[in-house]
């Protein structure tokens, strides 16, 4: 596995804590988003964590998952839970 470059980690830990935030909102466990996804809990708790970054359709299925639209856990953009 290659090693991200700061910026790059910087990035996926920001938009893992986004996901988290949203998650927890939402009132869905890692394993209940993991079901919903057909990923391992593991997978969920990485991606929270920022130590992996995600696959486009994942990210995408993910937002819906979550009822938020993924500008908001990219970027930050305006989100009112």
């Amino acid at each position: 596995m290659r090693r991200l470059d700061a910026d790059t980690a910087a990035f996926y830990q920001e938009v893992g804590r986004r996901v988290a935030e949203a998650r927890r909102h939402a009132g869905l466990s890692q394993q209940q988003v993991a079901d919903l996804l057909r990923v391992q809990q593991a997978a969920i708790s990485n991606y929270e964590r920022g130590k992996r970054g995600m696959p486009l359709a994942t990210f995408v299925d993910l937002a819906d998952v979550l009822n938020v639209d993924p500008d908001v856990l990219l970027s930050g953009g305006v989100w009112r839970p």
